[in-house]
């Protein structure tokens, strides 16, 4: 799953979190973001592809573009589509940008990359960098799709072409305004219409009508299968993120959860009650931390977080309404499936509180942090 971060409008990483559905009625364009992050799309729909252009034109004959061109280890070419308009569009306009994308040479990819990204192009690639392009893939990116596309892209897989469908959707963090974005390949094992011809003499070719309703019974009941088994995969980690939630707003203890930058992505009511703030104030670059331990809390912070290390330190947090706490907070890292570094959780342990004097006034400007 990835974050929407709409001030740059582009997708940052980040690990599992509960979601609500979001409203598409802003009309935001997830395809320009995701063009914005393209790396970080591939890894997330688990392609490891090098890119080499957006919105590329592939032909001086011809106008159709493919969203993104990548190469794969293998050295071949992967166009990726985004929908625009129906899905046999979008379809036709994958497949077209493919067979164009077939007759382009080796010279025609490393002319778009610069000397650095072309060596960076040699240690990705698993063949001599003037092998590529002996085959082409196809990746659709849609919200959804229809039983028509699925069925030719099994068909075109079966045939030879490698095509992907990926669905996207935008949803919104449980308790949070922060948007995802969540990626999902498509399973394509609509089985392929294998029609049984046979021949009628000078009336035609007929196909066999009992041989297509045993595939569409097939096919209706694998889609059942795997639609049962989605939901209660689905269940069983609704029930894990309820848990937690009733324990975090139940614990003794403050807890948070940050981005691998540690940024504030939530914070629980106890935690709001240590650094007396609000979880609104909390959130983002939180700086609540007094300004007597806030060099030495962030340089381990940023040890911690550029060794993705544990982290561990007592200080003061620095109250708006002018008191100190003093806490011991503790991290730890969170990774993707790749092992790459998501985040951080970790809690905030109260140890002693000093009340702001009767004559203090609250801090104006406090805004909180780690």
């Amino acid at each position: 799953m990835l974050k929407i971060d709409r001030e740059h409008n582009k997708l940052d990483s980040l690990g599992q979190m509960k979601l609500t559905p979001a409203s598409n009625g802003d009309g935001y364009d997830l395809r320009e973001v995701i063009l914005n992050s393209a790396g970080e799309f591939f890894a997330e729909i688990r392609q490891g592809l090098f890119l080499i252009a957006q919105d590329v034109q592939l032909s001086d004959q011809s106008d159709v573009h493919a969203d993104l061109l990548a190469l794969d280890a293998e050295g071949r070419s992967v166009v990726v589509v985004f929908e625009r308009g129906t899905e046999q569009a979008q379809f036709v306009r994958a497949v077209s940008c493919a067979a164009l994308a077939a007759k382009w040479k080796a010279e025609d990819f490393l002319q778009r990359l610069s000397k650095k990204q072309t060596a960076d192009l040699q240690v990705h690639l698993s063949v001599d960098i003037n092998g590529i392009n002996q085959a082409q893939r196809v990746i659709l990116v849609a919200e959804s799709f229809d039983f028509e596309s699925l069925t030719a892209t099994e068909w075109l897989n079966a045939s030879g072409i490698d095509m992907l469908c990926v669905s996207v959707a935008r949803a919104n963090t449980f308790h949070t305004d922060t948007e995802h974005l969540w990626c999902t390949p498509v399973s394509t094992s609509v089985t392929s219409h294998q029609a049984v011809i046979m021949s009628n003499g000078d009336s035609g070719l007929e196909v066999s009508v009992a041989e297509e309703a045993a595939e569409l019974k097939s096919v209706s009941e694998r889609l059942v299968a795997e639609t049962e088994a989605r939901q209660r995969t689905e269940e069983a980690l609704r029930a894990s993120e309820e848990r937690f939630w009733t324990l975090a707003q139940l614990s003794p203890v403050g807890i948070f959860q940050t981005d691998a930058e540690g940024n504030y992505l939530y914070v629980n009511e106890r935690w709001c009650d240590i650094a007396g703030l609000t979880q609104q104030e909390a959130l983002g670059q939180a700086r609540s931390t007094h300004p007597d331990d806030r060099d030495r809390v962030l340089n381990e912070w940023q040890e911690a977080t550029e060794q993705a290390l544990p982290f561990k330190a007592e200080y003061r947090f620095q109250r708006a309404d002018g008191g100190t706490s003093w806490v011991l907070g503790e991290a730890a890292v969170q990774r993707s499936d790749a092992n790459k570094v998501t985040g951080y959780v970790g809690t905030v342990t109260e140890l002693h509180r000093v009340n702001a004097p009767r004559s203090s006034k609250p801090l104006a400007g406090q805004t909180p942090a780690t």
